[in-house]
């Protein structure tokens, strides 16, 4: 069974036609038409120029031929002929870069793959706005006596050809089939020339249409890939090693207390024993290492620092003083801050009076934090809860970048 020719043109252009063939259709007629356009306007230029190229030389030999002959002097002539000979080339070589720019990009469009499925998927999603305007009818057929633009008979015989299941096509949208391409052939030049010849306002229309279903169909699969990634869920489990600190970003920190029930500094000096608190940091714990027997933390990471501690005295003396000191490496060491405390002592008794002090440092690595007594003769505690000191990293100093090396 043969479908009639007017009816078959009613049926190809209409709103319920698979956009999948009539994009097909008229990206690859107008791609092949603008190739064949922009050879043919290179050609012509290429010869245009040539003539103008050969023309300007031909009248500077002539114009100098002149001069030697009669003695006059038309230097600013062949300098005109020069100036304008540099502006046509200057055009020449624009014009050429355009059409080879417009050359590459049909390339680029013909070569690409048309996704079928896609199109057919979000075929309700495409505007006819702009065709319906170019037209102001509601219904669209191809004859030639009421329609301005007119579909060849060869694109019906082009049809048949490469989808043969063309005629099982209804005119209702909804109860309509499609069938799926056998070969991107492009069409011939007799067809081309035709449908470009017949119209070409009409045709620029069904260019923008193509166009704008082209960039929708990309924008839509790329927005449905993003949302297949986030919602697909992970049935890898990754590898940890047991003894891994988990990458924690934020302040660090590093809390001490005392190493020994209670100590007695007699001529001032370093106060130690200290230990770490693994309870008080856990996770949070700050990279440092001991020195002098314990009593001097030093820093591994450059950065900005609080500094903070706690000294627990049992004393019979009113006035008890302590200082946090900080020793660059190769320098003498500087008080940061010091700390004092008056202790009300009975007669005959003992007092209990304890001081804390905090302050932030910028501190460089291996730069050194320890406390000292500045009184003689004082007695300390150092239990838990009396006695501690601790360093908290705010801020650490950014990582250089690492120059990458060349591989060649």
């Amino acid at each position: 069974m043969k479908i009639d020719k007017n009816e078959k043109q009613s049926v190809q252009l209409e709103k319920g036609f698979p956009i999948t063939h009539k994009s097909r259709i008229v990206s690859c007629l107008e791609n092949e038409c603008i190739c064949r356009t922009l050879e043919h306007d290179f050609k012509v230029n290429k010869i245009i120029f040539g003539s103008i190229f050969f023309t300007t030389h031909v009248a500077a030999l002539i114009c100098l031929i002149v001069t030697l002959g009669s003695g006059n002097v038309c230097d600013d002539k062949i300098g005109d002929l020069q100036l304008d000979l540099e502006a046509l080339r200057t055009e020449y070589d624009s014009s050429l870069r355009i059409i080879r720019y417009k050359l590459k990009f049909i390339e680029n469009v013909i070569n690409q793959k048309w996704d079928f499925e896609e199109a057919q998927n979000h075929e309700k999603q495409l505007n006819f706005e702009e065709l319906d305007r170019s037209t102001d009818k509601e219904d669209i057929h191809l004859d030639s006596q009421s329609s301005d633009f007119n579909l060849p008979e060869n694109m019906i015989d082009y049809l048949d050809v490469e989808h043969e299941t063309t005629k099982n096509i209804s005119r209702d949208p909804e109860n309509s089939t499609t069938a799926s391409p056998a070969s991107e052939l492009l069409p011939s030049d007799e067809l081309c020339s035709q449908v470009v010849s017949s119209n070409a306002e009409d045709f620029s229309e069904y260019f923008k249409l193509c166009k704008e279903w082209d960039v929708r169909s990309r924008r839509t699969k790329r927005s449905n890939m993003r949302g297949k990634q986030s919602g697909r869920k992970s049935t890898t489990r990754r590898r940890v090693h047991p003894n891994k600190k988990p990458n924690i970003r934020g302040p660090v920190a590093s809390h001490f207390k005392g190493g020994v029930p209670e100590t007695y500094i007699r001529d001032g000096g370093l106060l130690a024993p200290w230990f770490p608190d693994d309870k008080a940091s856990a996770a949070f714990s700050l990279k440092y290492e001991f020195r002098e027997g314990k009593g001097t933390i030093e820093v591994t990471e450059e950065g900005l620092y609080l500094i903070y501690a706690q000294v627990y005295y049992l004393t019979t003396e009113p006035l008890n003083t302590y200082v946090i000191n900080v020793r660059e490496k190769d320098a003498p060491a500087k008080p940061i801050a010091y700390c004092s405390s008056n202790a009300v002592v009975p007669e005959g008794g003992v007092s209990e009076v304890s001081c804390y002090t905090a302050v932030i440092r910028y501190l460089n690595a291996t730069n050194q934090v320890y406390i000292t007594q500045r009184d003689r003769n004082r007695r300390m505690i150092l239990r838990d809860g009396h006695s501690f000191m601790g360093l908290i990293c705010l801020n650490s100093a950014p990582e250089p970048k690492r120059r990458r090396k060349n591989r060649d």
